[in-house]
C-alpha cells in the first residue's frame, strides 16, 4: 500500500503518538528547568546561609575585650586573664580575580589554585608549593601582620618551629635579626629555601631538618604552627589540640618553653583556650618557681577574605602587658557603668599607678569578695574606689594616685568657667602626707 493509501485513522493515531512525545519532551524540559531552578536556589539560599552563620561566628568569637576566669589545673586555681581581639584584613580581590585566570590543565584539579596569590603575590616569579601547602600555608597579609607584631625585632631572634613551604619564614627574615626555620621534611625545607630565594631574604636564615622535639636552639620568640591534621578538624565538634597536633602539643610547649620566654602559636580557630592554658601552665616553669598563679593570653581572631583564617594566641614576658585602654573597656563593660565621669578617672588613675595586671588581679578579688561573682547588676563606683585604697594599695600608691585626684580636679576647674570656691569645696594640702583612713575619707566626700 503506499503511504497516500494510509488508512485516515492510521494518519491520527500517528499523529497524536508524535503530539504526545512533544508534549512530554516539553514536560520533561520543564521538569529539567524547574529542577535547576530549585537547584540553584538552594545553592543561594545555602551560600546566604553559610554566609550568616560566618558574620554570625565571627561576631561572636572575635570580641574585643578582657575576660576574667578562674581555671583548676593540678590542684591549683588560676586566674586566666584573656584580651581578645578581632584583627580584619582587607584582601585585595584582584588577587582572586587574577588567580582565576591562566590556570594550568593539571591544577583544574586543585581547588587552591586560583588563591595561588592570595598565598604569595610573586608567585608566578618560581614559588614552589607541595600538596599540602596548599591548604596549611598562611596566606602572605597574615604572614606580614605576625611579622609585624613585635618592636625592635631587628635586635631578636625569631624560631620558626614548622617552617613548611616557607609562607611565615619570608616575612620573619625581612623583619627579625635571624631566622632558624626547622621542618621534619627535607622536601619542606628545599621549598623553604627556593621561595626564600624568590622574595631575596635567604642571607639571615639558618636552616635545620629535624624532629622540633630536638631541636635545641634558644631563641627571643618562638613561631608554633604544627600540622593541624588535614583539613577535617573542620568537622570535628569536640576539637582538641590534643587529637589533632602532631607532634603531641603538651610535647611542643614543653618544648618551646625551653627554648624562649616567648610563644606564639597559629591555631585552628575552634581552639579551647583553656586546654591550651592548662598545657602551658603545667610546663612553665615561672609558675612552679615564682608560685604565679596569674596567665596572660593576647588572643586574636585572623579575619581575612571574610573568613576566620586562625587564632594567633601570644604567651610569654613580652605579650602580657595589659593597656589602660583595655582597662576602661573592661571596667565599663563589666560593672555595667557609663561614661568618663570623675569617679571613673580615679578608677583608670588606679590602674595607671598599679599597673595593668595588678589592677586585674584585685578587679577579680573584687568581684569574688564583694560582688560574689554577680556581675548582673550596676555597681557604684565609689565602692570599687573604696576597695582598692582599703586593700590593695600601698602607701606610697595611694600617695601617687592623691597627685592623681588633684590633677583631675584641676582639669575640672578649668572647665567649669563658673566655678565657684566655697567653703564646702574640698581644698587638699599636697604637700600633706595622708593617712589610708584620711585618704578613704577624701573619697567618700566626693
Amino acid at each position: 500500500m503506499e503511504e497516500s493509501e494510509i488508512p485516515l485513522e492510521e494518519n491520527e493515531s500517528n499523529e497524536t503518538i508524535i503530539n504526545s512525545n512533544i508534549i512530554q519532551e516539553e514536560e520533561i524540559k520543564k521538569e529539567e528547568i524547574k529542577n535547576n531552578n530549585l537547584s540553584k536556589k538552594r545553592k543561594r539560599n545555602k551560600k546566604k546561609l553559610k554566609l550568616k552563620n560566618r558574620q554570625k561566628e565571627m561576631k561572636n568569637l572575635a570580641k574585643d575585650n578582657l575576660q576574667i576566669s578562674t581555671i583548676q589545673i593540678l590542684d591549683s586555681t588560676i586566674l586566666a586573664i584573656n584580651k581578645y581581639k578581632k584583627v580584619i584584613f582587607e584582601t585585595d580581590k584582584k588577587l582572586f580575580i587574577k588567580g582565576n585566570k591562566n590556570i594550568p590543565d593539571e591544577e583544574h584539579q586543585n581547588i587552591h589554585y586560583n588563591m595561588r596569590f592570595y598565598f604569595f603575590s610573586l608567585f608566578d616569579n618560581g614559588i614552589k608549593m607541595d600538596e599540602e601547602s596548599w591548604y596549611s600555608v598562611t596566606p602572605e597579609e597574615i604572614s606580614i601582620y605576625i611579622s609585624n607584631l613585635i618592636k625592635d625585632s631587628k635586635n631578636y631572634i625569631i624560631t620558626d618551629a614548622f617552617c613548611g613551604c616557607g609562607g611565615n619564614t619570608i616575612f620573619f627574615s625581612k623583619k627579625f635579626k635571624k631566622v632558624y626555620a626547622n621542618d621534619l621534611y627535607e622536601e619542606k625545607i628545599k621549598l623553604t629555601i627556593n621561595n626564600l630565594k624568590v622574595y631575596n631574604c635567604e642571607d639571615n636564615v639558618e636552616f635545620s631538618c629535624q624532629d622540633f622535639l630536638t631541636f635545641n636552639k634558644k631563641s627571643d620568640y618562638i613561631f608554633l604552627s604544627p600540622p593541624w591534621g588535614g583539613v577535617d578538624y573542620k568537622n570535628d565538634n569536640n576539637f582538641l589540640l590534643k587529637n589533632w597536633i602532631n607532634p603531641d602539643i603538651e610535647d611542643i610547649i614543653k618544648h618551646s618553653l625551653e627554648l624562649s620566654k616567648n610563644l606564639i602559636f597559629y591555631l585552628p580557630r575552634c581552639t579551647k583556650i583553656n586546654e591550651l592554658i592548662e598545657y602551658i601552665y603545667k610546663y612553665d616553669k615561672s609558675f612552679i618557681d615564682n608560685n604565679e598563679k596569674t596567665i596572660y593570653l593576647d588572643i586574636q581572631y585572623l579575619c581575612s577574605a571574610e573568613k576566620i583564617k586562625a587564632i594567633l594566641i601570644l604567651y610569654g614576658e613580652d605579650f602580657n602587658n595589659i593597656k589602660v585602654k583595655d582597662i576602661r573597656k573592661y571596667f565599663i563593660d563589666t560593672y555595667k557603668i557609663k561614661g568618663n565621669n570623675r569617679q571613673v578617672k580615679i578608677i583608670i588613675s588606679i590602674a595607671k599607678i598599679l599597673g595593668g595586671n595588678k589592677f586585674l588581679k584585685y578587679c577579680n578579688d573584687f568581684n569574688v569578695n564583694i560582688l560574689k561573682g554577680n556581675l548582673s547588676y550596676k555597681v557604684n563606683p565609689n565602692k570599687i574606689i573604696n576597695y582598692f585604697t582599703k586593700k590593695s594599695m600601698t602607701q606610697e600608691e595611694l600617695e601617687l594616685l592623691e597627685n592623681e585626684i588633684k590633677e583631675i580636679e584641676k582639669q575640672e576647674i578649668k572647665s567649669q568657667t563658673n566655678f565657684i570656691l566655697t567653703s564646702q569645696t574640698p581644698v587638699y594640702n599636697i604637700s600633706q602626707t595622708l593617712s589610708e583612713e584620711q585618704f578613704t575619707s577624701i573619697l567618700q566626700l566626693n
